[in-house]
């Protein structure tokens, strides 16, 4: 309930109500220019008119409550009352609801306020009060000149408001309509007439006609807001402030260029009156003879703006707003049909009031868009809300969201319309989806896929020389080892396998092998290794390796059809997001680009939003090479509209990105941005005035300047909100084409793809002490594919061990090792056949082998010829010359019959396997027996070798001309290659350690003959032997002879 105070002060003014709804002024517009009556006056006439037609009092004032608080400026007048809803409302409660937030004033103009209640009145009613009489006197000054500076002056009463608010005091303007100006125009002419008529030569006379001249002038200049009965009053906490404070705040109201002037009623010394109630001060009436001076006193409408006292500049609890003038009409409308453009929100005037929805044509989005805007300023619900759109319209997605993870999010919001995919490299429940760098979309040239990897490495790790030039050698040098032709851009003409793609760490390899060819200094030479070395470690075993190798191949076109969010967080390192994005937005321009080759593309097809672009298309400054890099990256992002693609880049930061990312966009969107020089550089590629320029600091969450191709001026749009729809949501697993190793097992290739955490814990195993047997194992499988020996038994302590484990942890750690001990052997085996033939044949063999009561019948069998590469059957021959652990053979003796048809015209032809071989080509018809090929095989021989004349070849001869054979160790290529077959990349080195852990207490030199004799395969010790025997003596560096033997049978043949 109102207390009795102020219940008096609601009804003091003469019968006319001091009421609501009053509302606290929380922001004003910056004044455009100087002060003057007319402007005062046009700028309070519709409050004004409004009170008057509602016949209540205009009232306006400032409470200060003391101790540091913000001021408040308090008025009535308010915006109107809500609009009746439209008869077609849905919501027909709706009529009279009020808008929530801060509203729009009459007065100041431009204006924002929020509703408060009587409360106030109340906090009125503690302090002293004193009216401040007014009388009429003539203008100062005269006409003045206008002065551009004067507006960014503070005027002298907002000083004293901000001097005063220490201390509790109130400054209140009460203004009440009445019908008195005609009543006064008549008093004044008869006065006129009187005065002109019977008036002497004095000055007095001249003095009232001049005055009475004046008034008629100012009551016919401002007649259509009628005549004010103005009371203006000033309180303080005491009389004492009272007496100290009335007269300050009076004097500081300019009233210089109003025919008004104040002053204090309080006496000069104390011991006068001592102020009056709230209550008594609103009824009072104080009458000077002296000068005319009266509260209340008559005035103009003009004159209440003027001792409303409105600051220039911001108070504390008033904010001064630049005053920026935005379009408030679409040039897109009408222009594009609803069906090819979508909804990006409202657009608002100068009081944030709806005057249209803004519609951004699809070709616009096809051609790109930039949004930016401060932390918090609804950039990134503004993006959130576009894609929202975009799915309504049947245009598929793609997010890019390198910090935060609020897009996953978005499966709630369009629940209705579409699934979402959330791809997380680094989410451990989640199927690993990976690209490959280094590996070129399907029939993409593979020298211009080249220059963009090598373009990507200088942006994302803003590397200078001679890291470009290292990785430029050291690309070119690993596509061409895996069997690429640049030229061609495809594989090597002629060679009868496919090229296979590179892996970092083969990049890595031949880096470092650049690094030491080229001969720098000592000190340069560790750092370049050093800086190589970090960075590609840590995208190979990073918090994103498994999107770079070792996770399930991604689908590209399958992506380019889904609603997908790329949520990489979790991956700590800058340089790393940077280099994931750009991996994934290389592959898909790549696609793109071979989809335009067979299909043109007709309209937007699909959007690519960046988040944080700056961590991928940074400016790095002039002349620097990864500017240049950087440069060409958005080259390529700004062509892609050519196939259907839209790019939408998002970024707090503009000047941290190149200027052609802003430049190069159709729709910009700008939330709040502080900073000039963002500002500065968004404002020139959008004309943006600097008027707009300086309001785009100030913008309310949510709100932004909008500018699209075809427009002259930007507009203001409010974006909805949709946070409240937003939630997580279990969605599709990522897009993959197919399993991360020809080496998966059925568990994965049948039903779901494994994991990163199944991926990351056959990894922990394949590399456990425990498991030392499955890897001997594995490596002697594959090397009996490679040398065609007999399968190696399964050993009691690994049957019993792989029993234990779960089907698809034992079939991913399977998957694991054989992929190893093939990968080891890549290089060399590739020249014959593709090493994924080898490594799906081998893993299938190798489940059945483990598998109780399946592989029996294949262990000790035979896999055939045609996985072995001539190297190796070159070897095998001489290892039959000179079997191993035998006494030296007579040369003279007869040469066992060849397995291989070597010497023949067209020595080592030899048939790579066919993936329809890989099933059938085991024990069986053709490669039984003691011999490679079973006897009369496909390529066996037919007994001892013979000359025409029926003479039988003498193991001498046959040593001699498998000396001077294309296939001898004595060609550098040929003992590579042999080598790599047999020993691997690593030289046997992890088995070797791994034999040790098996056998241990067993002689060094019994070790592999122990493990051999475990797994029933006796050959493994003689293969082993080769290298040592028949590949390394050759070598340049080696101080070793060659076996004796190829001496001894060159010397008795010559003999």
């Amino acid at each position: 309930m109102s207390s009795p105070v102020t219940s008096r002060a609601v009804s003091a003014l003469g019968g006319g109500p001091l009421s609501g709804p009053w509302y606290r002024v929380q922001a004003i517009t910056a004044p455009s220019r100087t002060s003057s009556a007319e402007w005062d006056f046009v700028t309070i006439l519709p409050a004004v008119l409004s009170a008057a037609q509602r016949d209540r009092a205009f009232v306006i004032g400032w409470l200060s409550r003391g101790s540091g608080t913000p001021l408040e400026l308090i008025t009535n007048a308010g915006p109107l009352t809500p609009p009746r809803p439209p008869r077609r409302a849905a919501d027909a409660g709706a009529a009279g609801a009020q808008p929530a937030g801060p509203q729009p004033l009459l007065f100041p103009g431009g204006a924002r306020g929020v509703p408060i209640g009587d409360e106030w009145l109340h906090d009125l009613a503690d302090l002293v009060w004193t009216p401040c009489p007014g009388r009429q006197a003539p203008p100062l000054g005269g006409r003045r000149e206008p002065d551009p500076d004067e507006i960014k002056r503070p005027t002298l009463f907002e000083s004293t408001l901000v001097t005063l608010m220490s201390r509790p005091f109130a400054w209140l303007v009460v203004a009440e309509p009445t019908d008195l100006l005609d009543a006064e125009v008549a008093h004044l002419r008869t006065q006129l007439n009187v005065l002109r008529q019977y008036g002497d030569a004095s000055e007095r006379s001249r003095f009232d006609a001049e005055r009475a001249e004046r008034r008629m002038q100012e009551l016919d200049a401002f007649r259509e807001a009628g005549l004010w009965n103005v009371r203006v009053l000033a309180g303080a906490a005491g009389p004492e402030e009272l007496r100290q404070i009335a007269p300050v705040l009076v004097g500081s109201v300019e009233m210089s260029h109003h025919p008004y002037r104040l002053r204090s009623a309080l006496p000069a010394r104390s011991g006068g009156e001592a102020g009056y109630a709230f209550a008594d001060a609103l009824g009072v009436s104080v009458q000077d003879p002296t000068d005319g001076a009266a509260a209340p006193f008559a005035a103009t409408a003009g004159a209440l703006a003027a001792l409303a006292g409105l600051p220039r500049r911001e108070v504390p609890g008033v904010r001064v707003l630049d005053a920026g003038f935005f379009d408030v009409t679409s040039e897109a409308d009408g222009r594009t049909p609803e069906g090819d453009s979508i909804d990006l929100g409202a657009i608002v005037d100068a009081q944030d009031r709806t005057v249209g929805s803004f519609r951004v044509p699809l070709a616009t989005l096809n051609r790109h868009a930039f949004v930016t805007g401060a932390t918090g300023s609804g950039k990134s619900q503004t993006v959130r809300h576009m894609l929202e759109q975009l799915t309504a319209s049947g245009i598929p997605w793609l997010a890019i969201e390198p910090a935060k993870s609020e897009y996953a999010a978005m499966a709630g919001r369009i629940e209705h319309l579409a699934p979402l995919t959330v791809i997380n490299p680094s989410a451990p429940d989640n199927v690993p989806f990976s690209v490959n760098p280094l590996a070129p979309e399907p029939g993409y040239p593979v020298q211009a896929h080249i220059d963009m990897v090598r373009a990507l490495f200088m942006a994302a790790f803003d590397a200078e020389e001679p890291f470009p030039q290292i990785m430029s050698l050291a690309l070119q040098r690993v596509y061409e080892a895996n069997g690429w032709d640049v030229v061609t851009g495809g594989g090597i003409p002629g060679a009868a396998v496919r090229p296979a793609v590179p892996t970092l760490e083969q990049l890595q390899a031949h880096a470092m092998a650049v690094i030491h060819e080229i001969g720098y200094g000592r000190e340069v030479q560790a750092d370049v290794e050093g800086f190589i070395r970090l960075r590609l470690r840590s995208l190979r075993v990073g918090s994103a390796g498994r999107f770079f190798e070792g996770g399930h191949p991604a689908d590209i076109g399958d992506l380019l059809r889904r609603n997908v969010v790329l949520a990489i967080e979790d991956v700590a390192n800058d340089e790393d997001k940077a280099f994931l994005m750009g991996t994934l937005i290389i592959r898909i321009v790549e696609h793109l680009r071979m989809r335009a080759r067979q299909e043109r593309s007709a309209g937007l097809q699909h959007v690519i939003v960046i988040e944080e672009a700056h961590r991928l298309l940074r400016d790095r400054g002039e002349g620097r090479a990864s500017t240049h890099a950087v440069e060409l990256l958005a080259g390529m992002l700004a062509e892609i509209r050519a196939y259907g693609e839209g790019i939408v880049v998002a970024e707090q930061i503009p000047t941290k990105l190149v200027s052609d990312v802003v430049k190069n966009t159709a729709l910009k969107v700008v939330h709040r941005l502080p900073a000039e020089d963002d500002r500065r550089l968004v404002g020139a590629a959008m004309n943006l005035s600097e008027e707009q320029s300086r309001q785009v600091v100030s913008l309310q969450p949510g709100t932004a300047a909008v500018f699209a191709d075809g427009m002259d001026r930007p507009l203001r749009v409010s974006v909805p909100l949709g946070e409240d729809r937003e939630r997580p949501m279990l969605g599709p697993v990522p897009p993959i084409c197919g399993r991360r190793s020809a080496a998966c097992g059925p568990e994965c290739r049948t039903g779901k793809a494994c994991t990163l955490v199944e991926l990351r814990e056959a990894d922990l195993l394949a590399d456990a002490p425990e498991w030392a047997w499955l890897r001997i194992w594995t490596d002697t499988l594959v090397l009996a594919f490679c040398t065609n020996r007999p399968l190696p038994g399964v050993p009691r302590v690994l049957a019993d061990a792989w029993a234990e484990l779960p089907v698809r942890r034992r079939e991913c750690l399977l998957a694991t090792l054989v992929e190893r001990a093939v990968a080891r052997r890549a290089w060399s085996l590739r020249t014959l056949f593709d090493p994924d033939l080898l490594t799906e044949k081998a893993a299938a063999t190798a489940l059945r082998l483990l598998t109780p009561g399946e592989g029996v019948r294949e262990q000790g069998e035979r896999q055939g010829p045609s996985w072995v590469i001539p190297q190796i059957r070159w070897l095998h021959e001489v290892d039959r010359l000179f079997p191993y652990g035998h006494p030296a053979p007579d040369l003279r003796s007869p040469a066992p019959p060849m397995e291989y048809r070597l010497l023949d015209p067209d020595p080592g032809a030899v048939r790579p396997p066919r993936p329809a071989e890989s099933e059938s080509n085991g024990a069986g018809g053709g490669n039984g027996g003691n011999g490679v090929n079973g006897g009369n095989g496909g390529n066996g021989g037919n007994g001892h070798r013979g000359d025409d004349d029926g003479r039988v070849e003498l193991l001498g001869h046959r040593a001699k001309a498998l000396r001077h054979h294309p296939l001898s160790m004595e060609v550098d290529r040929n003992r590579a290659l042999a080598w790599r077959a047999l020993l691997g990349d690593d030289e046997h080195e992890m088995v070797d350690r791994d034999i040790m852990l098996v056998a241990v207490g067993v002689d060094p030199r019994d070790r592999l003959r122990h493990v051999a004799y475990t797994m029933a395969a006796g050959w493994l010790e003689a293969v082993l032997s080769w290298p040592g025997r028949f590949v390394f003596p050759f070598d340049a560096e080696s101080d070793e002879d060659t076996e004796i033997s190829f001496a001894e049978a060159e010397r008795q043949q010559a003999g």
